[in-house]
């Protein structure tokens, strides 16, 4: 008992001359922070040579929870940049502050804003050594990476795929060119210049309003390619695109001329402003059609089965006050490109039975539609498939 005393009192004066408890000036010159932990001797920054190794108990080996993975996180690598000690810790503004030197050790974990990001709910469980719930490891999403949740005491290579998996789970697209979104972090699957912009909070894509950085080309956002790197009209996810954006189903695409109004993406699709918007890539595909604009002028009711577009104005199923049109494949495939859905009759009529019957029989189109040549091509296309009758 006497023992004991003693040294719990030899302790306490040791603690009394130590630079630990003497109140931090900020403005100092010397790194106050070394006297208790980290190493001054290490040629590097301040903050590097206050951090352990060593610990308060003056240990080095990554296996002592005092030491762990506290270089790793805190020097920038070629995936990352430099984890502040506030994101783990309450760092103190001097060596007695309220929080800081007052309780035993272990240190208290105390996650910073980028550990909580996207409501993240980080926790350090003392016994195992392993954090979870963080945004930094990704583990507190569906399909996390595979090396699963990071244990402070094993700091491991901060492999891509270890925090997320390649290419992390729906809502995001299953394309595993991550240069082709990420443009200002990646390139051919490595980090570029920019370690810095990656596990930063922030989804750092080629742009706001940049959208052909995940599907599309040079040309036009729209597909080829789509998200999931498919080029061919076979695929559900290119089909007939190219051919509705360029102006008259197929005909544009097969050389020929323009034969109607280019239809835009918001006919069947919601465009957003930013990638990130609701409504947009939030969901797992396919994407949705939200059928609007020309696609359900005059009350027509558009329909995707996956399939066949059906109920479509562009396409003939509804004519002016609602009567059929007559035209022969109301119905078209979305991934037949070949030519064979191209012609007058395809659509309508040739003459239309509409409205109501009333239409004239007579089969010379120019003599009441003047942006229609006498061969039946267009000499203003805009004015065909336009929602009007010109």
């Amino acid at each position: 008992m006497k023992a004991n005393l003693i040294g719990t009192l030899l302790l306490v004066a040791g603690l009394v001359g130590s630079s630990c408890l003497i109140p931090r000036d900020p403005g100092e010159a010397d790194n106050v922070c070394v006297s208790c932990h980290g190493s001054p001797e290490r040629d590097t920054t301040a903050l590097l040579q206050a951090a352990p190794p060593y610990d308060l108990a003056g240990r080095s080996a990554t296996s002592a929870p005092g030491v762990g993975a506290h270089q790793i996180h805190l020097t920038p690598s070629n995936n990352h940049a430099a984890v502040a000690c506030s994101q783990c810790h309450l760092v103190p503004t001097a060596t007695d502050t309220l929080g800081h030197t007052d309780t035993a050790a272990p240190a208290e974990f105390i996650p910073g804003a980028l550990a909580r990001h996207n409501d993240a709910s980080p926790s350090y469980d003392p016994v195992t050594h392993s954090c979870s719930g963080t945004y930094c490891h990704m583990d507190a999403d569906e399909g996390s990476g595979s090396a699963g949740p990071p244990v402070w005491t094993a700091p491991r290579a901060a492999a891509c795929g270890s925090c997320h998996s390649l290419p992390p789970p729906p809502p995001h697209d299953s394309s595993a060119q991550c240069g082709d979104c990420h443009a200002p972090v990646m390139s051919d699957g490595l980090f570029i210049m920019a370690a810095d912009l990656h596990v930063d909070g922030v989804v750092q894509l080629g742009g706001p309003g940049i959208c052909n950085t995940c599907h599309g080309n040079a040309d036009n956002a729209a597909p080829p390619v789509d998200t999931t790197g498919h080029s061919e009209t076979s695929a559900a996810g290119v089909g007939a695109h190219q051919t509705h954006l360029l102006g008259g189903h197929n005909a544009a695409a097969l050389g020929g001329d323009r034969t109607a109004r280019a239809v835009r993406c918001e006919d069947c699709h919601l465009v957003p402003e930013r990638s990130t918007d609701s409504g947009h890539n939030d969901s797992s595909l396919p994407a949705e059609l939200n059928f609007a604009g020309l696609s359900s002028a005059f009350g027509a009711t558009p329909a995707y089965d996956g399939t066949r577009c059906s109920n479509s104005y562009c396409h003939g199923a509804m004519f002016v006050n609602g009567d059929e049109s007559g035209g022969s494949l109301t119905t078209p495939a979305w991934t037949t490109v070949d030519g064979s859905q191209v012609g007058c009759d395809r659509c309508h009529g040739a003459p239309p039975p509409g409205p109501a019957g009333t239409h004239t029989t007579l089969t010379t189109c120019s003599l009441c539609h003047l942006h229609v040549n006498d061969d039946y091509s267009f000499n203003d296309p805009d004015l065909h498939v336009n929602g009007v009758v010109d």
